[in-house]
């Protein structure tokens, strides 16, 4: 049985914003983290969506877990895509990499996640 995929629903134009608590990484370093949101049948070389916007907080102690916040403006997901219908929405995929300079520097990503975007109702 394949694994279960993280889905997010959310409106083309508006407000992306997710937050995530007790996320695992080493303390005691200076991470960074990206992420980019791509249309999974678009081709490898297609630029992403968006670039959003990560903040990382680190853990104060005890505690050894960080905060996580995606983001991205009402600007940024109007041009979205989504189906045709208001049923059915359109997978977006994203993936989170955490960075860490040094030498050697370490690079590792999340689990892919799916954004699945409906066309807003209300406009």
């Amino acid at each position: 049985m394949p694994p279960t995929i993280a889905q997010i629903p959310h409106k083309r134009g508006d407000t992306f914003s997710y937050g995530a608590t007790d996320v695992a990484l080493p303390a005691g370093e200076t991470w960074t983290a990206r992420a980019q949101v791509r249309d999974p049948l678009a081709p490898d070389s297609a630029a992403a969506l968006t670039e959003l916007a990560v903040t990382l907080t680190p853990p104060v102690a005890p505690s050894t877990a960080w905060d996580l916040w995606l983001f991205a403006s009402a600007a940024d997901t109007a041009n979205w895509p989504v189906n045709g219908n208001y049923a059915n929405p359109k997978i977006l995929v994203c993936d989170i990499q955490f960075s860490l300079s040094g030498n050697p520097a370490v690079v590792m990503s999340s689990a892919t996640f799916q954004i699945l975007v409906y066309r807003d109702v209300t406009r």
